[in-house]
């Protein structure tokens, strides 16, 4: 049965590769001058990157569906900050179960309330908190959940004129990993509601593949035809893992925490101006490279100050709730 999850996975893998940056095999040999692909090779990490000069599939895509796309990723903003809310609401919930269960419960009390003292979250550690026989199942979930994390970003910074510059996958500690670089310069000029668009796209389209997991999911629980169970056995696996992986991305990711894609969002929410920015470039060209001031342009930095330290101080505390709850997990396991 490995093989054949492997090979669903690197099936998986492949089809991100394109969605990232357009990469199709037979086709590479004609997109040397504008592709290069680098591989990394360290004692504890691998990673393969490529460089697109021209963004790739997901360049083109926006190019041609720039509308559709906003259109798509704004209803997964608003769908991002509702996931934030619900994230701080389910942490907040988890500690509290936690710290409960460290309390000693009366005997009689105990089954009553079992059920509802149940944490929600569970950490998901094969041969510890799960059969050692789902890692092959569980890695190709979390590989293929973060490929699709990633291509939502990509798309979605395409889509606001972001050019993205490198993509690619990595093993760190045979932990599956995805990513995609977007150019600093083009990112800093975008306004508030386009860099809440990128900043939520990879929770929204975990969404999107948890949604349409859990319908194949409950279809193949109802399949079990003579020779095929083993193969069905291991797809339903697959599928459930990247539904709960997906979901789980979709939430807990839109947190309010130090390097989450939470921290993204509420930047932009609370710090970034309305309007995108003009490039330096932009402005010195516009105004003839004069060197004039406006007073209330003096006064903006003052007046974000405290939305930085309110910023922080969230991101603080986000942080440290985030964290009480993944200690008090990994306690509870002993």
């Amino acid at each position: 049965m490995l093989p054949l999850s492997f090979l669903l996975g690197w099936a998986a893998l492949w089809a991100s590769a394109r969605l990232l940056l357009g990469l199709s095999l037979p086709a590479a040999s004609r997109r040397l001058a504008s592709t290069s692909i680098e591989i990394e090779l360290d004692w504890w990490r691998a990673t393969v990157r490529v460089h697109s000069a021209d963004g790739g599939l997901a360049g083109r895509l926006a190019a041609r569906h720039r509308s559709a796309l906003r259109k798509w990723f704004a209803v997964g903003a608003a769908a991002g900050l509702l996931a934030a809310a619900c994230s701080v609401a389910l942490l907040v919930g988890e500690l509290r179960t936690l710290l409960r269960g460290l309390l000693p419960v009366p005997a009689g009390a105990a089954a009553a309330g079992a059920a509802e003292r149940g944490p929600r979250l569970q950490l998901a550690l094969p041969g510890v908190t799960l059969p050692l026989s789902h890692a092959a199942p569980l890695w190709l979930a979390l590989a293929t959940s973060l490929a699709v994390h990633e291509a939502g970003h990509a798309l979605a910074a395409t889509a606001e004129g972001v050019q993205v510059s490198a993509a690619g996958f990595s093993l760190v500690l045979m932990l599956p990993a995805a990513f995609v670089q977007l150019d600093s310069s083009d990112l800093a000029a975008l306004g508030r509601h386009s860099m809440l668009r990128v900043a939520t796209a990879g929770a929204w389209h975990n969404a999107a593949l948890g949604l349409a997991c859990w319908p194949a999911a409950q279809l193949l629980a109802r399949l079990w035809w003579g020779p095929l169970r083993p193969l069905l056995a291991q797809l339903h696996l697959l599928l459930s893992y990247t539904l709960s992986l997906s979901a789980a991305l979709a939430l807990l990711n839109m947190a309010p925490v130090h390097f989450l894609d939470g921290q993204q969002a509420l930047e932009a929410l609370l710090l970034r101006p309305l309007k995108p920015q003009e490039l330096p470039e932009q402005a010195e060209a516009q105004h003839g490279g004069s060197d004039s001031s406006v007073d209330g342009d003096s006064m903006a930095p003052a007046s974000n100050s405290s939305k930085a330290r309110a910023v922080r101080w969230i991101l603080h505390a986000g942080t440290g709730l985030y964290a009480a709850v993944l200690m008090l997990h990994v306690l509870r396991m002993q």
